[in-house]
């Protein structure tokens, strides 16, 4: 082989290597600049976007997120959510941790998953997740890719509703106790015992757990209760006064502590109900009275 034909062969070799170059540069460049892009539209979007190992520990989490949380990324990075931003415990006891575990082994099953974190100030926040597992050619999860918003504002304003309506609720039996305790004195076939029973009986229903709500009526000589009275350290009591005198008391007890374990279980609304009830009790009493002596004197 001549050299002037060795040197056309190596022009021609160069020639296809900087073609390939070019094509390679060329399919290579819109690959950099779409994971650019993808890059800054995850660390721009007003979303918590993470990613988790099959560990539950964090491997990315956008800047959104590190503010939205509160640390700087190097605490948190390489450590389990759990303990960071996810709380073992929501405030109403429900087990995060066992939860977390459950996300990592089967996605599929949390792909849409509302729960509890927490901030590294120990503020509570509610986020709607979406999650979406990335698997390897054998089917095993190599990542979770999470994205969450926060739906704290929409979640308390879901609690003041709920707590709104049960206050509701209970001020329409409170005042259903009153209207049939008002209606009990012109039955026309009245008697004060009777009264003073379906009275007595009323009470546990107006309150909050009338399934253990029981209730009794204590005059000088007599006592009026419900089957079920068994004095507790769960109970409010008023008095009954007639003619500004004290003739007795109205009581109403719970017979087991109820969720929370709190000493005084009953609402404002039951104190104030519990007053209206020995005031109506000792109008009644007086009323009857009054008549008895005006039938004596006839």
């Amino acid at each position: 082989m001549s050299e002037q034909t060795s040197e056309n062969a190596l022009r021609r070799r160069v020639r296809e290597l900087e073609q390939e170059l070019d094509d390679l540069k060329r399919a290579w460049d819109p690959l950099v600049a779409s994971e650019a892009i993808f890059r800054m539209m995850v660390q721009a979007a007003n979303s918590v976007i993470l990613t988790l190992d099959p560990d539950g520990r964090l491997t990315f989490i956008n800047d959104y997120g590190v503010a939205f949380f509160g640390y700087d990324p190097d605490e948190i990075l390489g450590r389990s959510v759990v303990g960071t931003i996810v709380p073992e415990k929501d405030l109403d006891g429900s087990d995060l941790s066992a939860m977390v575990g459950s996300l990592v082994q089967e996605p599929e099953r949390f792909s849409v998953n509302e729960n509890e974190n927490i901030k590294k100030n120990g503020d509570r926040v509610w986020i709607a997740w979406t999650n979406r597992a990335v698997r390897d050619e054998d089917g095993r999860v190599c990542e979770i890719i999470c994205i969450g918003n926060d739906i704290t504002a929409h979640k308390e304003a879901e609690r003041n509703l709920r707590k709104t309506t049960r206050q509701l609720k209970e001020r329409v039996k409170e005042l259903n106790c009153l209207y049939e305790i008002s209606r009990l004195r012109d039955l026309t076939d009245f008697s004060l015992d009777g009264s003073l029973q379906s009275i007595a009986d009323l009470i546990p229903t107006a309150w909050q757990y009338p399934e253990i709500a029981c209730a009794r009526i204590v005059m000088e000589h007599y006592e009026i209760k419900t089957q079920n009275f068994h004095k507790t350290e769960w109970c409010l009591s008023r008095e009954i006064r007639i003619a500004g005198e004290k003739a007795g008391k109205v009581e109403v007890c719970y017979l087991e502590p109820r969720p929370g374990g709190a000493k005084d279980p009953f609402l404002k609304g039951e104190r104030q109900l519990l007053k209206a009830i020995a005031e109506r009790v000792g109008k009644i009493i007086e009323r009857e009275w009054m008549e008895e002596d005006m039938r004596r004197l006839r």
